[in-house]
């Protein structure tokens, strides 16, 4: 399922920085299904929480470490402008 994410890995850091960049600046659709319109990221590994950083998507999930109960805090930040008048589930 990842077989291009793979390959594109393999690339040097300045060649996959180059093609980042021009995926970056297609508009819409391309950008769309090339990249995403949302993110993840977690810094559970490192015992902290990271709630409230930048994307440059419209949606983005975040989760942090376990607590002593086995609960795990969860954030779902979302664009407004896209979201507003919908429930995010």
């Amino acid at each position: 399922a990842f077989k291009r994410q793979v390959q594109f890995s393999r690339l040097p850091t300045v060649i996959r920085r180059l093609i980042w960049r021009a995926n970056l600046r297609f508009s819409g659709r391309k950008r769309a299904h090339r990249l995403g319109t949302f993110t993840m990221t977690s810094l559970a590994g490192q015992q902290t929480i990271n709630r409230f950083h930048p994307t440059l998507a419209t949606t983005s999930l975040t989760y942090g470490p376990l607590d002593k109960s086995g609960r795990i805090l969860v954030t779902l930040i979302c664009d407004h402008r896209v979201f507003d008048g919908h429930t995010a589930r």
